[in-house]
């Protein structure tokens, strides 16, 4: 049976798998229709961003349904793969807006592709991970272990010390109003988008109230980075003269 406070908590987890996806159809189209092959990687991005909650939110789709729960394995390799995925494109694509030193993204390119594949083989070969029942509640409680968990760390602090003071830097060195709101937004995003998913790694899952909070927190990261992104028509022209 899934209470109401679940259900707030189910739902505000599959909100945004909904906003990122579209997201990323979104940005595949402008692909499509011309864009560059970073425009490509942004929609990867997309995709992968809200991917760790996949385990979760299929978890309350199942209690919803009345369905079989998913075993321990399946639970945590439904979304681990997203993990190397984000770490990869935002820090290549980030990398790739120093113009002026271009051989930095092949070198974030090599770093983080090493670290990718400890951590897939950490998790797919040598499963260093635990998934625990919550008790008292419908979710599961999964935690990465040994080098799994040191490489998702070093994941959320590239994030931190990497991503979002390169966007914050740019938007301080640009004269482009237009650029400068988006680099300032997804400057934003990235830190709110990190800081949301080390404090959802951490907290119990148990203490619904906390994952809601956070949970908005992540919806609200998405936003911002939505606007930065794939910034509407209607805030351009506010911008474009």
């Amino acid at each position: 049976m899934v209470s109401n406070t679940e259900l707030i908590a189910g739902i505000l987890t599959l909100l945004p798998l909904v906003i990122g996806y579209t997201m990323a159809i979104i940005s595949f189209r402008i692909y499509r229709k011309g864009g560059s092959n970073l425009v490509l990687l942004t929609s990867i991005l997309f995709f992968a961003l809200p991917s760790p909650w996949l385990g979760v939110s299929t978890v309350f789709i199942e209690q919803l349904l009345g369905l079989n729960v998913l075993n321990p394995t399946a639970y945590v390799f439904l979304y681990a793969w997203s993990v190397p995925i984000i770490a990869l494109v935002w820090n290549y694509t980030s990398a790739s807006l120093i113009k002026y030193k271009d051989y930095i993204k092949y070198i974030v390119l090599a770093i983080i592709g090493i670290l990718d594949l400890i951590f897939l083989w950490a998790i797919y070969i040598d499963k260093q991970f635990e998934v625990n029942e919550v008790q008292g509640s419908i979710f599961l409680d999964s935690t990465f272990t040994g080098t799994a968990s040191l490489v998702s760390t070093l994941v959320v602090a590239s994030v931190i010390l990497f991503v979002a003071p390169l966007y914050f830097w740019i938007a301080y060195k640009t004269e482009d109003p237009l650029f400068k709101f988006k680099a300032r937004f997804i400057g934003l995003g990235a830190l709110l988008f990190s800081f949301s998913a080390g404090l959802d790694a951490s907290i119990e899952l148990g203490s619904i109230g906390l994952v809601i909070v956070v949970r908005l927190a992540l919806v609200t990261s998405l936003i911002l980075l939505y606007l930065g992104y794939n910034t509407p028509d209607r805030i351009k022209s506010r911008y474009q003269t």
